[in-house]
């Protein structure tokens, strides 16, 4: 049986990409430094004259801004813990990719069962990045131990759901019954 090679290519970055690079790189090589805040490298391409924010950019922006707000609207479930209010939506039957942002309790079971499958495989290609990245800077740049890499996040997940509270006090149980370690009470 023949084994399929499903390699991933990656695209080919566009023009204005480029352009937001170029911006950085030249940013780093006047200020001869190799690590580039965005923030910084932005103020000074504006300040130089290097960058004009393009007309149809503002309605981009408002809605980047929108998105982000989305993403951050939470509220909080019968056990304190935050439960993110509205989630995008893929309309499958326009031409072009498009998301809709919907409240979590508006949409059908189906939206949201759609919804949390876009989530998921970004969430996967995500990993699959972070694993790519990490070999090849082991491989090429890391003269040492291998950074070690993990996806498995079930521990982590376990962790976080585990309740906040902390009770450091003894219970009942740990009061009547001294452990063989512990030193025996003072008569």
């Amino acid at each position: 049986m023949a084994t399929i090679s499903r390699k991933k290519t990656h695209r080919p970055l566009g023009h204005f990409a480029k352009q937001l690079l170029s911006l950085m790189d030249e940013y780093a090589a006047n200020h001869g430094v190799t690590e580039v805040d965005p923030n910084a490298a932005a103020r000074w391409a504006i300040q130089e004259k290097r960058w004009d924010e393009p007309p149809e950019d503002k309605v981009h922006k408002l809605a980047t801004l929108m998105r982000r707000a989305a993403r951050e609207d939470f509220f909080e479930d019968e056990n304190g813990e935050p439960v993110r209010r509205r989630h995008p939506y893929r309309v499958v039957d326009e031409p072009t990719q498009k998301y809709l942002w919907l409240k979590m309790e508006e949409m059908s079971p189906g939206q949201f069962r759609v919804s949390t499958q876009v989530r998921r495989r970004g969430m996967v290609a995500s990993a699959i990045q972070y694993v790519r990245d990490v070999s090849y800077f082991n491989f090429h740049f890391n003269p040492g131990d291998p950074i070690e890499v993990s996806v498995d996040f079930t521990d982590d997940v376990a962790d976080e759901r585990q309740s906040g509270e902390y009770v450091d006090e003894p219970n009942d149980e740990e009061l009547s019954d001294p452990s063989p370690t512990a030193p025996p009470p003072p008569s």
